[in-house]
């Protein structure tokens, strides 16, 4: 029935009866994704994001303000995995009871929400600045020209953080206090190993709950709808484009609208994936806020937990696997940088193409080609 509980501070009891104690120990579906699927995605995800920012490194034409927005992405992405990879498996080994905190206090809980939502928000910001300096590029490409610089790119990408930064500590509210329930485990030889103390991260007052769910996927669902937009517009842009192609057949304005295409192309496909990947999340959760004001069940419950836990979180984790392998895919230049930076292509050194220094003028148009 665990140890004894009498000399431990506790926030709250609870006598767990047989018919419970399944629900608060981990599932045949919680072992197998956290001893093998968490730590895949993991290496994988880890990885290869660091591939992509070696290759940035590497490659000096790949230094571009387009990909500045998708190294912050990745920077972004890095913090969620590894912070969200490490607590559950932090969690599985130290306590057999499932999604229990091994912190000491409620600050533990706060700092870590705090950094895991930081890189959530901060990378929905990423993709969306991306997406917004390809619809400016190729739908009103005169103001793109005035506006361009680095130190806008460098403001850009701080405002992503400090709105990741601002979002992460409203939501903060729903998972800020420490609160430890001492169990009582039913009678039996399989319950007499288990803690007798469990720590939660639980919202701070009980009526946040009935407001979390829009601070979590209201900010979100507006990012989305305005990424749509931006989409619909580079779309629109780029048919236009192609059936006017005919006019240029030849020469090097065909080649940079190409490139161009090829960029905005790979910017849409890679917000289409990350929101689609997100949506089971806040579908799910929009769906129990409603039937929690209404005070009806939820068809979301009808799923076990670890389910519910598993397809909402695996989708968001294959997001980041996937931005790397998107980049590859739909963009030559990134596939040429990736031969470039780990030495599999050589460069013939003739007179012809000895290298120089680039002008001015290349530089602008690589900017926008990439």
């Amino acid at each position: 029935m665990g140890s004894d509980i009498s000399s431990v501070e506790c926030s709250a009891h609870k006598n767990i009866s047989e018919a419970e104690a399944s629900r608060w120990l981990y599932t045949p579906t919680d072992v197998t994704f956290i001893t093998i699927g968490v730590p895949i995605v993991l290496c994988i995800g880890v990885g290869i994001n660091l591939t992509f920012l070696f290759v940035l490194i590497r490659v000096p034409t790949m230094r571009t303000n387009t990909n500045v927005f998708l190294t912050n992405l990745a920077l972004a992405d890095l913090l969620f995995l590894t912070l969200f990879a490490t607590i559950v498996l932090w969690r599985y080994a130290f306590s057999p009871v499932v999604f229990s905190f091994q912190f000491v206090n409620s600050a533990g809980c706060t700092l870590f929400h705090l950094l895991l939502e930081t890189g959530y928000y901060s990378s929905v910001a990423s993709v969306t600045m991306v997406t917004h300096e390809r619809y400016l590029a190729l739908c009103n490409p005169l103001k793109h020209l005035q506006m361009r610089g680095s130190q806008r790119i460098s403001k850009i990408v701080l405002t992503c953080w400090l709105v990741g930064l601002m979002l992460a500590c409203i939501t903060i509210p729903i998972e800020a206090l420490f609160h430890k329930w001492c169990v009582q485990w039913p009678n039996g030889n399989e319950y007499q190993d288990l803690p007798s103390t469990v720590v939660h991260c639980v919202p701070v007052k009980p009526n946040v709950i009935f407001y979390s769910p829009l601070l979590q996927s209201g900010p979100w669902f507006l990012v989305m709808v305005c990424n749509l937009y931006m989409c619909v517009k580079l779309v629109q842009t780029l048919v236009k484009q192609v059936a006017t192609e005919s006019t240029c057949r030849f020469g090097r304005s065909r080649r940079t609208q190409q490139r161009k295409r090829q960029v905005a192309v790979m910017i849409i496909v890679n917000g289409a994936v990350f929101f689609l990947c997100q949506i089971p999340f806040h579908a799910f959760n929009i769906i129990k806020w409603i039937c929690l004001i209404a005070e009806i069940p939820s068809p979301v419950d009808i799923a076990p937990r670890s389910d519910q836990y598993w397809l909402v979180n695996f989708f968001y984790l294959f997001n980041i696997i996937i931005n790397p392998f998107i980049y590859g895919a739909l963009n030559a230049q990134y596939r040429a940088a990736f031969l470039e930076a780990f030495g599999c292509r050589c460069r013939p050194m003739n007179r012809r193409n000895m290298p120089h220094p680039p002008a001015k003028e290349d530089l602008d148009q690589r900017e926008d080609q990439i």
